[in-house]
C-alpha cells in the first residue's frame, strides 16, 4: 500500500474519532468522564474486514506454540479469549500484503505468526511486570534482569534453554515472577525462528533487540525510590516511546520484511523523527484507550502503570479533565507532524539528496512500513476486549 499525500491538508474539516466511555470510572474516589476527540487522518484508516478465519488460525497456532514449549500449560477459557484478542490485534499492525496473502502463501503466514507471537509475549511481559508493585519488589531489579536476558535472547548470545536457566538473570526473574518462566521460554524459541527461519543475524537483529530491551530498561530511567517526582517532562515523554513495546514490534515488521534499514537512512533527520512520532503516536493511542482499564487497576491496587496521562495526575498534579486535553492534544499534534512531514519529503525529495536511488527508495519504502504500521492503530485498541469495554464511538 503506497500512502501518498499530493498537498498539505486543512485539519480544520477532517475526520475526528469521537469517543465516550459509559462506564462508571473514578480516580482517587472521584467519578471521572473519559471522552474526547482524536484527530483521524491519514494514514489512519477504519478496517472493514475483521479477518475471523484468519485470527482463528492464529490463535489455534499459538495455542499449540505455548503447549509445545510448555508441556505443563493449560490454557483454559480466560486464556484463550487473551490469545484471539492479541490475535485480533495482530491483523491491524501487520503490513496488508500479509493479512491479503497469509492464506495462499505459508512464508507469508509465517511472519504473521511471528509477529504474532512477539506482540504475545511483549503484551503477556507488560501485565505481568506491573503486577510488580503488588509484590512491593524493587522494579529496578526486575526490568532490568528481563532487559538483560531479553537483549542476549534476541542477539542470539544464548544457544539453549538449558544455558537460558543458568544465567542469573533468569533465576532472578522467575525467583520473583513464576509465571514469566513459560513466557522466557516463549521468547527463545521466538529467536529460534528468527534465527533459522528468517536467516536473522547479530547485525540484522540488533534494532529489534535493543528496543526489546529498551521496552523494559527504560521503565526504571530516574524511577530511583523517592525521586519520580523530579523526573522532567521531557524524559516522562521520552522514556514512554520507548517503553511502549511498540518500538520492537516495528522493528522486527522490518527484519521479517528483509528490510534491512541502512544507518544512512536511519541516521537521516526525517526518517528518525518519523520513526519517533509514530511511537508517541502509538504510546498515545494505548495511554488514552487503556485509560479505563488502568484506572480500575490503579483504584483497587494503586499500581501505576505507565501511562502519561496517570503521570500528569499523580506527577504533575493536573486534572483529570486537563491530563486528557493535553493528551489528546499531543496525540493530534503528532499525527499533524508526521502527515506533513512525509507531505513534505514527497514534494521536495532534493532534500534527500544525499542518498542514491537505492538509499532512496529504501527510504520511502520504510517510511511507507510506518505508516501503514500505525494506520490502524486505533481500531487495534478499540475493537479487542482488553480495554475499553463502555465505549461508545463514531468518525465524523
Amino acid at each position: 500500500m503506497k500512502l501518498i499525500l499530493k498537498r498539505k491538508m486543512d485539519y480544520r474539516d477532517l475526520p475526528h474519532f469521537r469517543f465516550d466511555s459509559k462506564a462508571a470510572i473514578v480516580f482517587k474516589g472521584t467519578p471521572v468522564e473519559l471522552k474526547g476527540n482524536l484527530l483521524f487522518c491519514w494514514p489512519y484508516r477504519w478496517e472493514t474486514d475483521t479477518h475471523s478465519d484468519l485470527v482463528s488460525r492464529l490463535g489455534a497456532d499459538v495455542k499449540n506454540w505455548i503447549t509445545k514449549v510448555d508441556t505443563c500449560a493449560t490454557i483454559g477459557v480466560k486464556w484463550t479469549d487473551q490469545i484471539n484478542d492479541v490475535a485480533l490485534s495482530t491483523t491491524y499492525f501487520a503490513p496488508q500484503i500479509w493479512i491479503r496473502d497469509a492464506c495462499q502463501n505459508d512464508t507469508t503466514y509465517a511472519k504473521l505468526l511471528t509477529l504474532f507471537k512477539a506482540i504475545y509475549l511483549t503484551t503477556f511481559l507488560d501485565d505481568c511486570t506491573d503486577t510488580n508493585v503488588l509484590l512491593e519488589q524493587p522494579p529496578t531489579i526486575v526490568y532490568l534482569n528481563l532487559a538483560k536476558l531479553i537483549y542476549k535472547i534476541c542477539l542470539f548470545k544464548i544457544s539453549s534453554i538449558e544455558e537460558m536457566q543458568n544465567q542469573d538473570e533468569f533465576n532472578d526473574i522467575v525467583k520473583i515472577f513464576p509465571k514469566t518462566e513459560t513466557s522466557l521460554k516463549m521468547a527463545f524459541d521466538l529467536s529460534k525462528t528468527l534465527k533459522y527461519q528468517f536467516d536473522a543475524t547479530q547485525e540484522t537483529a540488533k534494532h529489534f533487540a535493543m528496543q526489546f530491551r529498551y521496552f523494559f530498561e527504560l521503565r526504571i530511567w530516574g524511577q530511583e525510590k523517592n525521586t519520580n517526582h523530579v523526573i522532567s517532562s521531557g524524559l516522562q515523554q521520552y522514556r514512554r516511546v520507548l517503553s511502549s513495546g511498540f518500538t520492537p514490534l516495528l522493528e522486527i515488521v522490518f527484519l521479517l520484511n528483509g528490510s534491512a534499514i541502512p544507518a544512512v537512512v536511519r541516521e537521516n533527520a526525517y526518517w528518525s523523527r518519523c520513526w519517533y512520532v509514530a511511537g508517541f503516536l502509538l504510546g498515545r493511542v494505548n495511554d488514552i484507550i487503556s485509560l479505563e482499564k488502568e484506572l480500575l487497576e490503579f483504584e483497587k491496587f494503586k499500581i501505576v502503570p505507565d501511562n502519561i496521562i496517570l503521570n500528569y495526575l499523580i506527577n504533575e498534579n493536573c486534572t483529570f479533565d486537563l491530563a486528557i486535553e493535553r493528551t489528546l492534544r499531543e496525540h493530534n499534534d503528532a499525527l499533524k507532524e508526521f502527515n506533513e512531514t512525509v507531505s513534505f519529503l514527497q514534494t521536495y525529495p532534493d532534500h534527500l539528496f544525499d542518498l542514491n536511488d537505492d538509499m532512496k527508495e529504501c527510504f520511502l519504502d520504510s517510511l511507507n512500513t510506518i505508516g501503514e504500521f500505525i494506520s490502524r492503530s486505533v481500531q487495534a485498541h478499540v475493537i479487542i476486549k482488553r480495554y475499553l469495554k463502555n465505549i461508545e464511538f463514531k468518525i465524523e
